[in-house]
């Protein structure tokens, strides 16, 4: 028997605070009996698909569907969670099911006593945190910005110089993209490196 009852709560994507588009799921876990002794799970979406694809192989590939279906740079977890409630899937229940298989309530429950034994200590984490966070999403908005950029002025070159692929199959143009997707992260990071340094050392 169940030590612990799992309550979904809904899910938050950090786009507005860190701009990326990722998702965290909310549950609330309290021992039987005694909902008054609730402590939170944070769960995120990344991982909740690592484990969906353990579990629940056909749901997991009607998540990655959905996903593939979904233009632009950088995680869009949040369209992807709507996408799938639009298409009927329960979503918190299948997080339900995760969490109770894959995360060590009993320990968590002992690392949330910890923390609220010691609030000035979380208080202090979050904090610092916050004074980075405009920084962060300065940053991740740049990057996502700069990888538009470089596909869609190397979509257009390629295509200027090499018009075949355009005028061939539907599967050509999808290969074309996952060429770009593998190698413009790379270049984006190598730039946003050289921004940085161009900025500390100019004049």
């Amino acid at each position: 028997m169940a030590k612990f009852k799992i309550e979904y709560k809904g899910w938050q994507s950090l786009k507005e605070e860190f701009g990326d588009d990722v998702v965290f799921f909310d549950c609330d876990v309290y021992p039987k009996d005694d909902r008054e002794h609730f402590f939170p799970i944070i769960y995120p979406f990344s991982y909740f698909k690592r484990y969906l694809e353990k579990i629940d192989p056909a749901m997991y590939s009607l998540v990655r569907q959905v996903e593939k279906q979904i233009t632009g740079w950088g995680p869009h977890e949040s369209v992807t969670i709507t996408e799938l409630g639009e298409c009927g899937i329960d979503v918190g229940a299948l997080v339900v099911k995760v969490v109770a298989l894959k995360v060590d309530l009993e320990r968590e429950s002992l690392r949330w006593k910890n923390i609220k034994s010691k609030p000035s200590t979380a208080e202090k984490i979050v904090d610092d945190l916050s004074e980075h966070i405009p920084a962060i999403k300065t940053e991740t908005e740049n990057y996502y910005q700069l990888c538009n950029s470089l596909e869609k002025v190397i979509t257009e070159e390629v295509v200027k110089q090499f018009p075949v692929i355009m005028n061939s199959s539907s599967e050509c143009i999808v290969k074309l993209r996952e060429i770009l997707i593998r190698h413009i992260p790379d270049i984006a990071t190598d730039l946003n490196k050289l921004i940085r340094e161009a900025e500390e050392n100019k004049d």
